[in-house]
């Protein structure tokens, strides 16, 4: 995965899961992400690429690439359904290994997809970021080795992306946590000296969703109702609007 910088940097070492943490980087009350306000005084990486991506576009940037194209764009989070003051900024076309298995290839170049769609939002002081990206298979087994490739990668205590050192917590079940019905959805817990995150892997049929959250520290990450975020990320996908 890549982080971003300012707005993007904010989310880069980031996790796929929505988990608040705690100073000890265990898991604090629900597994989901509950994004409140602060005054942080630093800026935190963006989210990082290792999740597969999508070309950049910067107007809109909110991207996708099928034989359709933006057949997955419309299910993408706008800026309104994030929360005030959140603008969505280009996304980094860039594809990382995961941080836990450094010398495989990027998830998306390990099982390709059918069609991805992905986009970006950050705050207005750069403290907080969020990205979702929307990644289609070819049918349902693809897509739970998909997101079988993507534990494996994200299942280490300690890892090192793009420099910063990173302490991962998870995965944690947390399908039971969403109204909505879906096949898995796993949450991992992800900090570094300078900002705690969250990854929310959700697979839905032949779909994934995955919901970046990095913020400079854990009173700025709770500016933001990361639960609601989460739902209303996978009532689009499954309404497929």
């Amino acid at each position: 995965m890549r982080f971003l910088p300012a707005a993007a940097a904010l989310c880069a070492a980031l996790t796929l899961a929505g988990c608040s943490s705690s100073t000890s980087g265990e898991p604090s009350g629900s597994a989901l992400p509950s994004l409140s306000s602060g005054s942080p005084t630093t800026s935190v990486p963006p989210p990082s690429s290792s999740i597969p991506t999508t070309t950049t576009s910067t107007s809109p940037p909110a991207t996708s690439t099928s034989a359709a194209p933006g057949a997955l764009a419309p299910t993408l989070l706008t800026a309104a359904e994030v929360g005030p003051g959140f603008r969505a900024t280009p996304a980094s076309a860039n594809s990382d290994p995961l941080p836990c298995t450094p010398h495989r290839p990027p998830l998306e170049q390990q099982v390709p997809s059918s069609d991805k769609a992905k986009v970006l939002f950050g705050n207005r002081a750069g403290t907080l970021a969020l990205q979702e990206n929307v990644l289609a298979y070819s049918d349902p087994a693809t897509a739970a080795k998909a997101l079988a490739t993507a534990k494996v990668g994200l299942s280490c205590p300690t890892a090192t992306s793009n420099g910063a050192k990173l302490q991962i917590t998870g995965p944690v079940d947390v399908h039971s946590q969403l109204t909505a019905k879906v096949t898995t959805a796993l949450a991992w817990v992800v900090k570094s000296p300078k900002f705690q995150g969250s990854i929310i892997v959700i697979r839905i049929g032949e779909k994934l969703v995955t919901l970046q959250f990095a913020a400079t520290s854990k009173r700025v990450a709770s500016s933001v109702d990361g639960r609601q975020i989460t739902e209303t990320a996978v009532a689009k996908v499954i309404n497929g609007a």
